[in-house]
């Protein structure tokens, strides 16, 4: 997903900290990876569930997206858990 301005909320900065997660590895997903879910009702803004790879590990990435504005909200990363995920890590197992 292109973003030009990508602003980083105190949650996300906190979560690659407590999962030592870099935060050059969640910039390398939002430029590089797969947007897997739209969630266009989010208030304030559109955010978006990035799937990309890192060094063969699956991460996530939630993104916020201010079009008008044109820069976006790291919302939260994390590397999903393969029990309550798929295989591809693109679909949540109910």
């Amino acid at each position: 997903m292109y973003c030009e301005n990508i602003n980083i909320s105190r949650h996300a900065l906190n979560k690659t900290l407590d999962r030592n997660i870099e935060l050059k590895d969640a910039f390398e997903v939002v430029k590089n990876g797969v947007i897997i879910t739209e969630y266009k009702d989010t208030k304030p803004h559109p955010c978006y569930l990035i799937l990309g790879f890192i060094r063969d590990k699956p991460l996530h990435v939630v993104l916020a997206k201010d079009a008008f504005l044109e820069e976006c909200w790291l919302v939260t990363v994390y590397e999903p858990d393969p029990i309550i995920w798929t295989e591809d890590f693109k679909t949540k197992i109910n």
